[in-house]
């Protein structure tokens, strides 16, 4: 009768662990995406619309769009170009622009308000040069594709224009 125990216990202690099932783990914390790398480079399309001139080549209300090309040398400071056409009931014009940048991605968010001074050439038969100063907010869809609203203010000697820029960036 001992021996008949002792086996159907040992049966029994076996058949709790045989059907307990498997141990759970915990699940593994998903790691939040970088958004923002350093050594990123990054092409751009825009609409732009020309505000408030202040000169003699009558930029007021003019349209347009352009193509940037950007370049960040860290995940904070980068290099930039850009070509763009401008548009107006009496004018038009060629802008090209390079430029240093300055963002500042916010932790664990797709958000990056950024900052940029620069400097180049506007043409329209007549070719002047012009300082600028800016600041935007970009925002990314995904790693490599993302949006950005901007302001810039352009200024030489005789050529003083805002600019709001709104477009799209693919990263690599």
């Amino acid at each position: 009768m001992n021996k008949l125990t002792l086996t159907f216990g040992l049966l029994l202690a076996t058949a709790m662990f045989a059907f307990a099932g498997p141990e759970k783990m915990a699940p593994m914390p998903t790691p939040t995406p970088e958004w923002y790398r350093a050594k990123e480079l990054n092409f751009e399309t825009f609409s732009l619309y020309a505000i408030n001139s202040h000169n003699n080549r009558q930029y007021n209300h003019a349209w347009g769009g352009g193509l940037g090309a950007n370049y960040f040398f860290t995940k904070y400071l980068g290099i930039g170009g850009d070509a763009a056409a401008l548009y107006s009931q009496n004018n038009t014009a060629g802008e090209f622009t390079g430029k240093f940048i300055a963002r500042y991605p916010i932790e664990n968010s797709r958000f990056a308000p950024y900052a940029l001074v620069g400097g180049g050439l506007i043409t329209d038969g007549k070719t002047e040069g012009f300082g600028k100063a800016g600041a935007g907010l970009e925002y990314r869809f995904t790693q490599q594709l993302g949006a950005k609203a901007e302001y810039n203010y352009n200024f030489s000697n005789n050529t003083n224009f805002s600019e709001i820029r709104v477009g799209l960036g693919y990263n690599f």
